[in-house]
């Protein structure tokens, strides 16, 4: 009888060796950076959207307020806070004239409290002279 042997696996075969493995693992580390950074990208944008619909809504509120006023407000600055969706807002209604003497341009300038007083929003709208 013959005794059987296993048969016989060249060096090449047995593996991976230590370079390509220390290849593969630069690539993964690159790849899982370049996912990180991503996912880390969008987050702030995330944010950032946030904060501005926010301020969207806050600056359309004040709009809408002072459109619907029973009296037209009168040509100057008006500053106020208020708070929506968790949030302090500073509001800055900047009323001007128009050539048109039966409309005002408004101004509505929108920044967070939180954020000392930066800019984030400014939304413009037409007031007619209330009948």
């Amino acid at each position: 009888m013959r005794e059987s042997r296993a048969p016989r696996i060249s060096a090449r075969k047995r593996g991976f060796s230590l370079l390509e493995v220390l290849v593969a693992l630069a690539i993964i580390g690159l790849v899982l950076g370049a996912a990180t950074r991503a996912a880390g990208q969008h987050a702030r944008h995330a944010i950032t959207l946030q904060a501005l619909t926010e301020a969207n809504w806050v600056a359309l509120n004040r709009i809408a307020q002072l459109q619907l006023a029973p009296t037209w407000p009168p040509v100057g600055t008006l500053r106020d806070r208020v708070a929506m969706a968790g949030r302090d807002w500073s509001r800055t209604a900047v009323i001007t004239a128009t050539a048109d003497p039966s409309l005002r341009r408004l101004d509505v300038e929108i920044r967070p409290v939180d954020l000392e007083g930066e800019l984030l929003l400014t939304r413009t709208a037409l007031l007619p002279r209330p009948q």
